[in-house]
């Protein structure tokens, strides 16, 4: 069995947010068994997703190295039950989300990061309001741009094909 099995059973089986909770304070997110725990949280639902903003620290206050940082915001980003706790963390915490990806690569393309999985007009507008104002930063600007035109691509593309494709879903 692999630690990814391993964990996804041992969530699975037993009340999965307290047992997350204790693999995050096990310190359990690098190697496999982080690659593991990052696979079974995209998996929550919402109920269990409200854990997730006070284990994503770096450091002796929480378990993710900072080298995996941007790779866990996408993660949680990409999972629907999860992105409010997570955008709530961009939000209220931006100083710090800041502080650890400034001077890199990941820095410049997480509005990219965070528009993944965006695509209604609602999810749009909370982008907006948290983006425009970086706007003045040249390492942001650009890909705000293209992350606000990804988004408004994926609810053109929902508001077109959604319904055939549900009524397909629903007769096969």
């Amino acid at each position: 069995m692999g630690h990814q099995d391993a964990v996804g059973n041992h969530i699975t089986h037993i009340d999965r947010a307290s047992r997350i909770g204790l693999l995050f304070n096990a310190n359990l997110a690098g190697g496999a068994l982080g690659h593991a725990l990052a696979v079974v949280i995209f998996g929550l639902t919402q109920a269990e997703g409200v854990i997730i903003p006070t284990a994503i620290t770096i450091g002796s206050e929480g378990f993710v190295r900072q080298q995996d940082f941007i790779r866990w915001l996408a993660i949680l980003n990409g999972n629907k039950y999860t992105r409010d706790a997570i955008w709530d963390f961009f939000e209220t915490d931006w100083d710090y989300v800041k502080k650890q990806l400034n001077g890199s690569k990941s820095y410049d393309y997480f509005p990219i990061y965070a528009a993944r999985g965006l695509n209604t007009d609602t999810w749009k507008q909370r982008f907006e309001q948290f983006f425009t104002p970086k706007l003045n930063e040249p390492v942001l600007e650009r890909n705000i741009h293209v992350a606000l035109n990804d988004i408004q691509a994926r609810i053109d593309w929902r508001k077109r094909d959604e319904p055939k494709v549900i009524e397909w879903l629903k007769q096969h």
